[in-house]
């Protein structure tokens, strides 16, 4: 099966405070090591609902007043990603969307590269992103991921944490991290510095009746795409 992995980019926020905060939830998540401002997080009920990725992420950059960038790559043929600045949603991509309609228009939709590269404060790189979301057409970015991460690379986001090699809560749960190159992290070491939130039963974080924040910021109309099921992985 195709790579599918879902994370959630934070912008100045460490390891130790979102995991204190994501605990507070009860939710189940792994968190990267803070490098450069950035730390990454990977949620486990992200794995079966986009909606679910979405919501932590705008409910993330609410409580930091922070921007937060929550990323999809489903199967190797949708990359999507939704910008949020404290708490709203500001931007928003998708690369495929006849993955949801076979009778969409073949076009890219979404994606402002000047508030990307604004969230990241990296304002002299807005033509370089601005092409990668563009780019577009027979033979280029067969695999989603592909574009994830000349996305990465453009924005200074920590590339070994943000992409397949780590993936999702799926692969790390299952050991399954792939260096690319020799300077990455050997999966062991990884894996060390990886931090999990305290175990919960993730099938019932948020009953009906806890009106919990996720819960009720699954009821707001914020989505403008159709969002995917994921499927398991691995």
């Amino acid at each position: 099966m195709a790579n599918s992995y879902t994370n959630i980019i934070v912008k100045g926020q460490n390891q130790e405070v979102l995991l204190n905060y994501l605990e507070s939830l009860k939710i189940n998540a792994y968190v990267s090591p803070f490098i450069k401002d950035i730390a990454i997080v990977y949620p486990e009920l992200a794995e079966n609902d986009s909606q679910d990725l979405f919501s932590l992420a705008s409910l993330i950059s609410s409580q930091f007043n922070n921007y937060t960038l929550a990323v999809l790559n489903h199967d190797e043929t949708v990359f999507h990603y939704q910008l949020y600045e404290c708490g709203k949603l500001v931007d928003q991509y998708l690369s495929n969307p006849r993955f949801h309609d076979l009778e969409a228009e073949d076009i890219l939709k979404g994606g402002n590269a000047q508030k990307l590269c604004s969230a990241f404060k990296l304002t002299k790189a807005v033509k370089k992103v601005k092409a990668i979301l563009e780019e577009h057409g027979e033979g280029i970015y067969l695999f989603s991921s592909e574009r994830h991460k000349k996305l990465v690379k453009a924005l200074k986001i920590p590339f070994f944490w943000a992409t397949e090699s780590v993936g999702g809560y799926i692969y790390i749960q299952k050991g399954a991290i792939t260096p690319m190159t020799e300077k990455e992290p050997t999966p062991g070491f990884a894996l060390s510095m990886l931090k999990k939130t305290k175990s919960v039963n993730s099938q019932n974080i948020f009953p009906i009746e806890a009106k919990s924040p996720l819960e009720t910021l699954l009821k707001v109309k914020q989505y403008n795409f159709p969002l995917p099921k994921l499927r398991q992985q691995m």
